[in-house]
Order: structure tokens, then sequence, then C-alpha cells
């Protein structure tokens, strides 16, 4: 959607166009990368948009989107280990108000959809705004 009016942060355009949906939601979702402005996804809700920006929503990363390899960059992979990069604003394993959008579950996913073989099992675990090897 092309911007029409005055300029406005990314929050209060996305609150005008989605007027159903709560600031929480949408606070998740630029968290959960599914926010994009002129191509290049964001996270910063406080961003001003100028006439002519493009602002797309994106499932892909959603709770309900299919995972992708493009998500956890593997790093190295045996028979026995994996090693990914996990992104910042990623859980490692589930909480109490998140169970789908995690490391290990985007990790399982992929590996049940590829490979039908032994679970995985994480040995340590990186906090929520720590990226880096896991």
């Amino acid at each position: 959607m092309k911007l029409m009016e005055n300029p406005l942060t990314l929050t209060q355009w996305l609150r005008l166009q989605f007027p159903d949906c709560s600031h929480k939601d949408i606070k998740q979702w630029l968290r959960l990368g599914q926010v994009s402005v002129n191509g290049k996804t964001t996270s910063n809700g406080g961003m001003i948009l100028r006439l002519g920006d493009r602002v797309e929503r994106h499932k892909q990363g959603g709770l309900s989107a299919q995972p992708s390899a493009s998500l956890l960059p593997i790093i190295y992979i045996d028979e026995t280990l994996v090693v990914i990069d996990k992104p910042t604003k990623l859980l490692t394993i589930a909480t109490e108000h998140e169970h789908q959008q995690t490391a290990y579950r985007l990790l399982s996913n992929i590996f049940d959809q590829q490979t039908k073989q032994k679970p995985i099992f994480i040995v340590h675990r990186l906090d929520r705004e720590t990226s880096g090897l896991l």
C-alpha cells in the first residue's frame, strides 16, 4: 500500500490500515519481522514514513507461517549436531506466552519436513535480544 497522506510513524500508519488489530498485535508484527518499508524488513515502529514509501505486511515468519531455513541460517550440521545463527527478537524455547515462534519450533519443523528423523534437543539457550550461535 502506498502512503497517501501526511507523514506518520510506521505504527500510526499500521493502526490506520488495520483498525481491528490491537497495538500489541502491531508491535508483535514488527518484532517478528512481518513488516517491511520499501522492501526492507523493519522493527522500528517509530520510523517516519514519507509520501511514496511502500509498506507491506508479510505473514511469513508469523505464527501460522511455515518456517524456512532462511529464518535460521544453518552454520554447521552433521549426524548429531546442528548449529544455527539465531537472530535477535527470536526466543530459543517456548514461554508461557509464546509457543510457536521459537528457534526450537522453527528448527524442529524444518527437520520434520526435510528428514523425518530423530527429534532435536536444545543444549543451551540465548536470550530473546541476543543473536548468536545456538
